[in-house]
């Protein structure tokens, strides 16, 4: 994987579960930085940065085969498959995991209404025995996850950009450009409710199919900051009986499950300052929830019952997150600043937000790609061609792969 595209792969995290795995270390000499890391109990599949997947034998530590994949976001694993949409070409790709070979690949982009692009966003999610993907070209899709097929399809009325369908109870809740959240009945792709939500913390927002999306400030200057939008492209938290989603302006809100109206929004501190709020994943721990405003580097821990503020902190530089947690930890990206203002986006800091304590720690030098999360034990591919695992109830990290250990014997 380019060393270029450290910065996107970094925005996105995502979390699959497939339950508890004992790392003992493989040495392998991988070129990195190295992508997210797939781990089943016999492999580990992880992108290389000469573009290709590679399988390797937990127990060997031998290369048992390699796929040109190129840049991705993510690996899911499903019956034998494994998942992987290609960077920038709106195509999902299925591959054994048996031999690395192709069985099949899914291109979006087949719909009369134009759109800006056609990628498909981050990872599928699976629900009853089909793949659920979003496009940027403004649709939700049901594949068959053995052939690729389209079983259906649900066209929103913006593009979305989250890293994947939330789900709960046979529903799919995924936000898009026009700042509302949608809910989806993922038998058949229809509509069950937009949702109720007045961001006119941003002023009142308008929308048409041939126009996009349109402002009205209601800042004194009459004039929108820049990027004060509210597009929706966070993945959301599903409760028992409420939503919970956050825009670019930097509104949390939560929503009622059953028809999508509003129960109580939280807004940032500063009115007229421009925020840009969650864009990837929420972070969540005993009935708090704690988001990040990237401009003005403040984060927040919201009660998800009453929508009040419990905690705040500015952090004194350009921060994304908490955006990703297992446990008592959540990642955090801090991008630092030259003396005239100018952001260094290649080059993020990783932290650990501890949510118990609401302090930083250092989190691993050089990460170049997604978490991947099996229970409470996070496994990220490094700069260096290594890969390590961080508990994140404890935050202890160790070395899962690379050059300079000793494999199993």
């Amino acid at each position: 994987m380019k060393k270029a595209t450290l910065f996107p792969l970094l925005l996105a995290l995502f979390a699959h579960s497939c339950g508890k795995q004992d790392i003992d270390p493989v040495t392998m000499a991988l070129s990195g930085p190295l992508g997210s890391p797939l781990v089943t109990e016999d492999l580990i599949i992880v992108g290389s940065q000469d573009g290709n997947l590679y399988a390797i034998d937990r127990t060997s530590g031998k290369k048992l085969w390699n796929y040109k994949a190129g840049d991705y976001a993510g690996l899911v694993v499903y019956k034998n498959l494994v998942y992987v949409s290609p960077r920038g070409k709106g195509e999902l790709h299925a591959v054994n995991i048996a031999d690395g070979k192709l069985a099949w690949v899914f291109e979006a982009g087949h719909t009369v209404h134009d759109y800006r692009d056609k990628f498909i966003n981050g990872i599928p999610s699976i629900y009853g025995n089909r793949l659920y993907v979003s496009s940027e070209d403004w649709n939700v899709y049901m594949l068959d996850p053995r052939t690729g097929k389209e079983l259906a399809r649900l066209i929103l009325d913006e593009e979305p950009q989250a890293m994947e369908i939330a789900i709960s109870e046979g529903v799919g809740y995924i936000g898009a450009w026009d700042g509302y959240l949608y809910a989806i009945n993922l038998d058949d792709l229809t509509l069950i409710w937009k949702s109720e939500t007045n961001n006119d913390h941003i002023g009142q927002t308008t929308y048409s199919r041939e126009t996009g999306l349109g402002w009205i400030s209601d800042n004194p200057n009459g004039k929108l900051l820049n990027q004060q939008a509210p597009y929706v492209t966070v993945v959301p938290l599903v409760g028992k009986t409420k939503v919970y989603f956050a825009d670019w302006a930097g509104n949390l809100m939560a929503v009622n499950k059953s028809d999508g109206k509003q129960v109580w929004r939280h807004s940032p501190s500063t009115r007229n300052m421009r925020h840009v709020g969650p864009r990837h994943y929420l972070s969540e721990y005993q009935n708090i929830i704690y988001y990040g405003t990237l401009e003005d580097g403040h984060i927040y821990g919201v009660d998800k019952t009453s929508g009040e503020r419990v905690f705040e902190t500015e952090t004194g530089t350009m921060i994304n997150g908490p955006m990703f947690s297992a446990g008592r930890f959540a990642f955090t990206l801090e991008y630092t600043m030259d003396a005239d203002g100018n952001v260094d986006w290649s080059l993020p800091i990783v932290k650990l937000f501890d949510m118990k304590t609401r302090e930083f720690q250092p989190g691993p030098d050089g990460v170049g790609s997604f978490p991947y999360i099996v229970d409470e034990t996070t496994y990220l591919g490094l700069a260096d061609g290594r890969i390590v695992s961080i508990d994140m109830d404890s935050g202890v990290e160790q070395l899962v792969l690379g050059p300079e250990i000793k494999g199993r014997p």
